[in-house]
């Protein structure tokens, strides 16, 4: 029993190392995007093509992006705290017995954790999604089926940085 404990535990560090990953690429991620647009969040914006080929970007609710930072940075903190005691827990095991309270503790935090995790990853995806279909509607409609939202990071748009906005957004979204 001891020892399928410390496997469960060690497949349980490495999801936490993964957690670890993916939030600190999001926090980075989105952190830089709203760099670009000068604090603003591009998530869900309205989009109007204005001469010379440019387009003006309405940004609306920075909450969106805020989400997702800060969800990712708590889910950071709570990975590195939740795995440095499961990896004192084996180092130190044959004086530990399991604990069922902390067990149950971490579980629910895991499950938390999942749910925010998925909406984050909706808020990343929808608003990604909604950026990219606003810009190619844009486009004459026989490009249309040749356009694609990368193709939009050459564009100018004013008061923006749009130079890496699809590449930040798809790192986000994975």
């Amino acid at each position: 029993m001891g020892a399928m404990r410390n496997i469960c535990i060690v497949l349980e560090i490495i999801v936490l190392l993964g957690i670890v990953g993916t939030s600190l690429t999001s926090v980075i991620t989105i952190a830089l995007l709203k760099s670009d647009f000068t604090g603003h969040c591009p998530l869900y914006p309205t989009i109007t093509k204005q001469g010379g080929g440019s387009f003006r970007i309405t940004t609306h609710d920075v909450s969106n992006c805020n989400y997702v930072i800060g969800f990712n940075a708590v889910a950071l903190l709570l990975a590195i705290i939740i795995g440095i005691g499961r990896a004192v827990e084996v180092i130190k095991q044959p004086g530990l017995s399991d604990n069922s309270l902390i067990s149950l503790i971490i579980g629910i935090l895991c499950g938390v954790t999942t749910i925010l995790a998925l909406t984050s990853a909706c808020i990343v995806t929808v608003g990604f999604k909604s950026l990219c279909n606003q810009l190619v509607s844009l486009t004459p409609e026989e490009l249309r089926s040749y356009a694609k939202c990368v193709h939009f990071q050459q564009t100018p748009v004013k008061g923006y940085d749009m130079s890496h906005f699809h590449d930040y957004l798809s790192d986000a979204q994975v």
